[in-house]
């Protein structure tokens, strides 16, 4: 009598436990559609294992359609990235145009945006534009690459991780810093690591954990990154005002202030 009381108050507690206990949040999908400046040491990759171990709910479960020297529109008329998104149940879908076309096409790059909007929007996803940097011999273009995003990221539906502006700052900061392969436009492992860093706050509004650098990484390192990301995503209106707030406000405890007049 006594040991099946013991079973049965044993079985109570492991169903009440079971019942308590938080459900796990599934993974957020994320679907990236670009070319090498998104596949160069495998970026969304390197944003996954960052959510993991940041202590954000949700894992980030990433895949990329990615061909170097591509365009939005040979994307789309190739249709390969169509059918993904149609079949994927994302949460998020990443544009990635090819780095000088904003410059060069600019309606042709909106055209072909607003075509996977769309599309992306039937599927029930959002849509993020992922703004990339300059060349390391012409900085002067970000601000014609911004001004080109920001025009079509206000519309509803569309956000902009800016990327490109954080090299911007991080360069400004410390202009020795190696984002750039030798040849001057795709991304070191750094460069990477700091569009991962960038897309981290547009997903979660918050940088990943200043107190763990990545391999790879010195702590010097990744603080300048975790700045750089901070102060190009709370200077932008990629998240609400609150959370551009409390940015700011991790921004000062990494040492954010002392770059501010740049």
């Amino acid at each position: 009598m006594i040991v099946r009381l013991l079973f049965l108050s044993l079985a109570l507690l492991v169903s009440t436990v079971a019942q308590t206990a938080p459900a796990e949040l599934p993974p957020m999908r994320i679907l990236f559609i670009g070319n090498s400046y998104t596949y160069y040491n495998d970026m969304p990759q390197l944003l996954a294992r960052l959510a993991s171990v940041s202590g954000v709910a949700r894992p980030v479960q990433a895949e990329t359609i990615a061909v170097g020297g591509a365009s939005l529109k040979s994307h789309w008329d190739k249709g390969q990235a169509q059918a993904v998104i149609g079949r994927g149940k994302w949460d998020y879908v990443v544009l990635q145009e090819h780095s000088l076309l904003p410059l060069r096409e600019p309606t042709a790059t909106r055209h072909a945006i607003r075509l996977f909007h769309e599309r992306i929007k039937a599927a029930g996803a959002k849509t993020i534009l992922y703004l990339t940097w300059a060349r390391a011999h012409a900085p002067q273009t970000q601000a014609e690459l911004n001004r080109a995003y920001d025009s079509i990221g206000k519309e509803p539906g569309i956000s902009v991780a800016p990327v490109g502006p954080a090299w911007l700052f991080a360069r400004k900061a410390d202009p020795g810093i190696p984002l750039y392969e030798s040849d001057d436009s795709h991304p070191s492992i750094l460069g990477s690591y700091l569009a991962a860093y960038v897309f981290h706050v547009v997903l979660f509004g918050q940088a990943p954990q200043r107190l763990m650098a990545p391999g790879g990484l010195s702590g010097e390192e990744h603080a300048a990154l975790l700045a750089a990301a901070v102060k190009a995503v709370a200077d932008t209106g990629a998240l609400q005002r609150r959370e551009r707030t409390l940015l700011k406000r991790e921004g000062d405890a990494i040492g954010l202030a002392s770059h501010g007049s740049h």
